[in-house]
């Protein structure tokens, strides 16, 4: 059983340490907070008997872990990467990857120098909807894959958001960091090519609110495939969800009830007069855990390969920025 450092115990640290909890490949040997009593806090409710510290740097260096999970700030992220790096940590670290394509590249450098073990939690791709879609497409002949279209909708500035997500220095922006990363990587996922071009619309229409609220992108694949991804940060009701468009037929996933639809994958071809729902392949939708699985097993060397690479999640962070770029010449940019 590996030796976990958790840094960060925020909201998504919750998630991420039942996910790793859950596969029981890990034990909690030292938790991290800047703000001490929170990570006591968080110790206390999931009853963890260790050590909690508010320096990183006095945690890694006292307790030496095998691994350690960052859920910070992503501004955060190249300092604490390297610094655990160099000490020859593995590590699992929460999407983006960091804030700048720049500080992502550095990120690489010290994986790759220091010859560690490295994933990063792009939790989407391992949704029991996009698992079952994923094989849907594999299992059977839909012909060639021509169009993806990716959607979200959510009230992004919800009461209560840390407020380092609405500083643009510390986020490395707004929505189109936080949840432009997610819709590209399972764009990237489920369409199996790379970003040649793109081009991009992003809007700052949240009053008293510094960062980005909204996006709208169109990229082309080195396989041919094209897409759109949208997100709207402003109000709900959720949506989140994608149609892929086959020359054989049609798959929509669908995240979330929303009133209108109803969570699940859904088929359809010129055989059918509607949409048929597809049974999943897993009974309980449990993402955490499913990609979780997968890291800890490729920690332990049961696999060789990382579920999400560094290098994987970097070009995440640089169509992010290549999204930006576009929407402020207005031109498409060549991301390849």
């Amino acid at each position: 059983m590996k030796r976990l450092g958790i840094i960060g115990t925020g909201i998504i640290a919750h998630e991420n340490y039942k996910g790793i909890e859950q596969t029981g490949k890990a034990e909690v040997v030292a938790l991290c907070n800047r703000t001490y009593s929170k990570g006591v806090d968080f110790a206390n409710k999931y009853g963890l008997k260790c050590p909690v510290y508010s320096d990183y740097r006095k945690m890694v260096d006292e307790v030496k872990p095998d691994i350690v999970l960052i859920n910070t700030p992503h501004d955060l992220h190249e300092e604490m990467f390297i610094y655990c790096a160099d000490r020859k940590i593995d590590i699992i670290i929460e999407k983006p990857l960091s804030d700048t394509a720049a500080s992502s590249e550095a990120i690489v450098e010290s994986a790759n120098k220091n010859g560690i073990k490295a994933a990063v939690c792009h939790t989407q791709r391992f949704n029991t909807a996009f698992i079952t879609a994923k094989k849907f497409i594999k299992n059977n002949n839909l012909g060639k894959l021509i169009a993806i279209s990716d959607f979200i909708t959510y009230n992004y500035f919800w009461e209560g958001r840390p407020e380092w997500f609405l500083e643009p220095a510390r986020a490395g922006g707004g929505i189109v960091m936080n949840y432009g990363v997610h819709q590209f990587d399972r764009v990237h996922y489920m369409a199996e090519g790379k970003t040649v071009s793109l081009f991009a619309h992003i809007d700052w229409e949240k009053e008293g609110i510094a960062v980005d609220s909204s996006y709208q992108i169109m990229g082309i694949m080195d396989n041919g495939v094209t897409y759109t991804i949208a997100c709207t940060g402003y109000t709900g009701p959720f949506a989140n969800g994608m149609e892929l468009r086959f020359t054989g037929g049609i798959l929509r996933v669908y995240l979330c009830d929303t009133g209108i639809e109803s969570y699940g994958v859904y088929y359809g071809d010129n055989n059918f007069k509607n949409f048929v729902k597809l049974p999943l392949v897993e009974s309980e939708n449990r993402p955490y855990y499913n990609e979780m699985k997968a890291i800890m097993d490729y920690m332990e060397g049961s696999t060789e390969e990382t579920p999400v690479s560094v290098e994987y999640a970097a070009q995440m962070v640089k169509l992010v920025e290549a999204a930006k770029m576009s929407h402020e010449r207005q031109v498409s940019i060549n991301t390849l």
